[in-house]
């Protein structure tokens, strides 16, 4: 129990909030659905794959980078989730695991059936690249990439498919 309670800790499980963002904005609170962010590229931290066919999608279809770790229940909850939307096309999903170990990240991944491509971030390097846009240890936390820029954030688990599908609706 020490041990679980530990490495929610360590990983972040749980969205952290703070009250003011680097550009002046109120940070979203947990659970408020997709927030638009001002638009800003993103360098994906793609050095550490946890499976070997690991690619970033291309194309016009909008991108939806989710950063977990495999010792959270809600994201281990709504990697299933992320699976159907990927299969359905609207939105391309990519992963990034906050675990240390590539084999916990590839144990969940494989568990929930998840064949969408995943990475270890294990510094951060998203949370720290969208500078305040993103609570640093929150996960669950999602971002919306459209022609190739992060313009939208969202804080927490999503809990329905439509919860997902709104990021198609963001502006």
């Amino acid at each position: 129990m020490l041990l679980a309670v530990l490495g929610a800790v360590v990983t972040g499980c749980g969205p952290t909030t703070y009250n003011i963002l680097p550009h002046g904005q109120k940070q979203p609170p947990t659970g408020a659905g997709w927030q638009p962010v001002p638009p800003t590229s993103l360098d994906l931290p793609l050095k550490h794959p946890i499976t070997s066919d690991a690619a970033v999608p291309t194309g016009d279809t909008p991108i939806l980078v989710n950063i977990w770790a495999s010792t959270c229940v809600p994201c281990k909850t709504e990697l299933p989730l992320l699976q159907k939307i990927n299969a359905g096309g609207q939105l391309k999903v990519i992963g990034f695991s906050r675990d240390i170990h590539t084999s916990d990240a590839a144990e969940a991944i494989e568990k929930a059936g998840v064949t969408y491509p995943n990475w270890l971030d294990t510094d951060a390097s998203i949370a720290v690249a969208l500078d305040g846009r993103i609570p640093i240890n929150a996960v669950p936390t999602s971002a919306l990439i459209r022609d190739g820029k992060v313009v939208a954030v969202h804080i927490g688990a999503f809990t329905s498919r439509q919860d997902v599908l709104d990021a198609l609706e963001v502006k």
